[in-house]
């Protein structure tokens, strides 16, 4: 009678990650320097109209900046979560942030740094997320809204109001994909749309989706009582 060799498997050697076999960013610094989309950008008020200005000359000046999760975002879809860090540091009315990517070509690591002041709502919070915004426009993040045209809201407004949102949404749609041989206006006035007519075709009311109404820099000025 023969014995049967009971053949023991070895176990296999635990693989350990490394930077080469984790998975790699799709992206590279290019990713930083793409157009903002609409769900990227916070708009805030700039200028508002003087007091002697009359109502219906009355505007109000919004100007567009990249938000923190737009930040947060595309640094990890250009270096990876790993391939990136911030450090900040308080100063006296603010912050500076310091953002560091891993260069594969140099095998080193990168940094830029800039900074914010705190700002009047939650200020700490507020000066943070805005120092760090600024030291990502130093590697190109956001920098094309510097080329944005002045954007204006008929009226006088603290805050932006909701008929707005849609219109600010399709204007940054359309200077993200121009119309073939339309250049984008240099000024912009925004306005509520009237009411759409009712039992008219939606061909016969395209004029009523359209986002802005142009103007030229001195109509845009006057309003603002310059």
């Amino acid at each position: 009678m023969t014995e049967k060799k009971t053949e023991i498997k070895k176990a296999e050697p635990k693989k350990i990650a490394t930077k080469d076999s984790r998975p790699q960013p799709k992206f590279g610094i290019e990713r930083l320097q793409e157009p903002i989309t609409w769900d990227e950008i916070e708009w805030r008020i700039g200028t508002r109209p003087k007091k002697e200005v009359p109502e219906a000359n009355k505007k109000t000046q919004i100007l567009p900046y990249i938000n923190n999760r737009c930040v947060l975002d595309r640094f990890d879809e250009a270096f990876g979560w790993d391939g990136w860090q911030n450090a900040i540091k308080e100063g006296t009315t603010g912050y500076l942030c310091t953002l560091k990517i891993w260069s594969e070509e140099s095998q080193m690591w990168i940094e830029k740094t800039d900074g914010a002041s705190k700002t009047n709502f939650e200020p700490d919070k507020g000066g943070i997320s805005d120092a760090m915004k600024r030291a990502a426009g130093q590697f190109g993040l956001g920098r094309i809204l510097y080329r944005y045209p002045k954007v204006y809201m008929k009226g006088d407004h603290a805050w932006i109001p909701k008929w707005a949102v849609p219109q600010l949404r399709a204007l940054t749609n359309f200077i993200n994909n121009p119309e073939d041989g339309k250049p984008i206006p240099p000024v912009i006035v925004m306005q509520p749309k009237p009411e759409r007519p009712k039992n008219t075709s939606s061909q016969e009311n395209q004029f009523l989706d359209k986002p802005t109404t142009l103007a030229s820099d001195s109509e845009a000025a006057q309003g603002n009582g310059a």
